[in-house]
């Protein structure tokens, strides 16, 4: 009698604790899209004065993502495929208007090389509506 009680919690705990594993790897993949796609916005906008700062603010920037890299794998690639969709997006609309750095466009390569155009990190993006012309 003891042990069917115990059985009993079990089945009806079983089904919770998938569930809160499913809700953490929801939140973790949000949260790692939505700090690249801050940063990939922050990057595009980006206005440094010395060749100094560009290269200090890069090399910050390449530090976090191999560190990221070698603490969170799973949080690393979810970073760099939502950063590589959010480049591309800004490449659409980039001109030549558009003064980016060396140190810029060797990242934008780098994504557009190791960043899969992942439709999941899509639905997460805000884009602008499309305008129609009469």
């Amino acid at each position: 009698m003891k042990y069917s009680l115990h059985i009993c919690y079990l089945l009806v705990l079983i089904p919770f604790v998938g569930t809160a594993q499913i809700d953490d790897s929801h939140t973790t993949k949000h949260f790692y899209s939505d700090l690249a796609h801050r940063d990939a916005l922050n990057e595009q906008q980006l206005i440094l004065v010395t060749a100094d700062d560009h290269k200090d603010f890069w090399r910050d920037q390449n530090e976090f993502e191999a560190l990221l890299a070698e603490t969170d794998a799973e949080g690393y690639l979810i970073y760099l495929n939502a950063k590589g969709y959010a480049y591309r997006l800004h490449q659409r609309d980039c001109s030549l208007a558009c003064s980016h750095s060396e140190y810029y466009l060797n990242k934008a390569a780098f994504y557009a090389i190791n960043g899969q155009d992942d439709v999941d990190m899509a639905l997460t993006v805000k884009t602008k509506k499309p305008q129609v012309k009469n």
